[in-house]
């Protein structure tokens, strides 16, 4: 059922950004791995696919790799903590805890920049469909 939506031909159109954004991301850890270091690659893979994943399914450029719109990953990787402790603590799932920890605000708070951001995104790439129109 999912092969007609992701095949070859569909998928040829963004090769351009997946090799412009591989290449980002090589160099990045290029630069680290002469430092004879251990890396934790995750936040770069991570920043990696938000780059392709919003320059393909909506048309723009965030430059998560480049070090911009940390906020939004940072934001996502925390909301994934809380998501997580809230699954393993049964007494978050009573509201008054869950607010008292402090959790329910933050999760709150990071949930709108989340939706803040993803609601930038579209009405730039929406007011440049509509230039283009003109």
């Amino acid at each position: 059922m999912l092969t007609p939506t992701f095949h070859f031909n569909v998928l040829q159109r963004y090769q351009d950004i997946f090799a412009q954004q591989g290449l980002i991301l090589v160099d990045l850890l290029n630069r680290r791995a002469n430092n004879q270091e251990i890396v934790d690659i995750f936040p770069y893979i991570k920043r990696c696919a938000l780059d392709i994943i919003c320059e393909t399914a909506m048309g723009a450029k965030v430059n998560a790799q480049m070090g911009m719109n940390n906020e939004y990953v940072d934001a996502v990787s925390r909301i994934s903590e809380i998501i997580w402790n809230y699954e393993r603590f049964p007494w978050l799932w009573f509201k008054p805890f869950w607010y008292l920890t402090g959790l329910g605000f933050e999760f709150d708070r990071l949930v709108k920049l989340t939706n803040d951001f993803t609601r930038k995104v579209y009405h730039t790439v929406c007011n440049r469909a509509l230039l283009n129109k003109c």
